[in-house]
Order: structure tokens, then C-alpha cells, then sequence
């Protein structure tokens, strides 16, 4: 039996006056702490939710960014290549005019 429930219960069970008011007072005080605290679990679940979702999210953004780098990585490679071997063309084209 729940705090709750047994509040509940020992209200109706009690038979001073005064002594039913406390306990309708108990009663009710636990009644706002459950609340309270069910509240305060479902905000902190949301927040939860939230953060895991923005977690989730820059995850891919960041996954999507390495991806993006790698692949301008390989492309750099490539022009850097291509480059050089115009360089290496241009050079032999310089040195064949220059003999002649």
C-alpha cells in the first residue's frame, strides 16, 4: 500500500475530530507532493526527449560534415594532381621552346 492510499485510507478510519483534520491535511499534502513529483518527472522526461533529439540530430549534421570534408579532401587530392601534371606539362613545353 502506497503513502498515498494509506493516507487515504486512515482518514476515514479516524475518529477525533481533530485528528481527522490532520490527517485529511496529511492527506492532501501528499496528494500535492505526488503531483508535484509527477510533474517534475514528465518535465524532466521531456527534457530528456529534447536533448536527446537535438543530440541525434547534430550527430547527423556532424556525420554529414565529415562526409562533406572527406569527400572535399579527395577532391583537393585531385586537383592538386591535376595540377601538377599541368605544371609538369607546362614545364616540358617550356624546356622544348627553349631549346629551340
Amino acid at each position: 500500500m502506497t503513502v498515498f492510499s494509506a493516507a487515504k485510507k486512515s482518514v476515514y478510519i479516524a475518529v477525533d475530530p481533530e485528528h481527522k483534520r490532520a490527517r485529511k491535511k496529511f492527506s492532501d499534502v501528499c496528494e500535492r507532493l505526488v503531483n508535484s513529483w509527477s510533474l517534475a518527472v514528465k518535465n524532466a522526461r521531456y527534457r530528456r526527449h529534447a536533448w536527446e533529439f537535438k543530440k541525434r540530430r547534430w550527430a547527423e549534421i556532424v556525420a554529414k560534415m565529415s562526409n562533406e570534408l572527406e569527400e572535399a579532401e579527395k577532391q583537393y587530392i585531385r586537383n592538386n594532381a591535376s595540377i601538377d601534371t599541368s605544371l609538369a606539362n607546362l614545364k616540358a613545353v617550356a624546356d622544348l621552346l627553349s631549346h629551340l
